[in-house]
């Protein structure tokens, strides 16, 4: 065994003794089962910079199958100002690398950060960095950072 993994504070890390790099949605089904994981928790940052979170309550497999592989919607134009409220649909799908027992929540819950998607599949974070003139300006209009002179 392992003593890097298994003495990992990442209690997913411990119980699979792998990298999170190596976890799969097979691996993230099977830890919940084997320690009653009740809920899950879609972290996602919005243009405001805060993290917003989206609470999902287990109830069945199917569901967890689906919250897993598809993601959940979300109304982009509400997270992020320069998107228009007729293209706004997004999913967050979580990235099962980053999953954690959330370790302050009163019911045994896991939770995962998530990436932007648009309805075709195609990753918010590529369109959004491919368009980087636009980028910078929005977030140099928002005080969100100073560009270098």
């Amino acid at each position: 065994m392992n003593q890097e993994l298994s003495m990992n504070a990442n209690q997913l890390v411990a119980f699979f003794q792998k990298p999170t790099s190596e976890f799969t949605k097979a691996d993230i089904i099977s830890f919940i089962r084997e320690k009653d994981i009740r809920m899950v928790n879609f972290m996602y940052p919005a243009a405001d910079g805060r993290l917003k979170t989206l609470n999902f309550v287990i109830n069945n497999a199917s569901y967890l199958d689906a919250i897993l592989t598809c993601g959940e919607r979300v109304d982009g134009s509400s997270l992020f100002p320069f998107i228009e409220a007729g293209s706004s649909d997004l999913y967050v799908i979580p990235r099962f690398r980053t999953a954690f027992v959330d370790p302050f929540a009163e019911i045994p819950t896991l939770v995962m950060l998530c990436s932007f998607f648009n309805k075709f599949r195609v990753s918010f974070r590529d369109r959004f960095c491919n368009d980087r003139d636009r980028t910078i300006n929005f977030l140099t209009n928002n005080n969100h950072f100073q560009t270098p002179p």
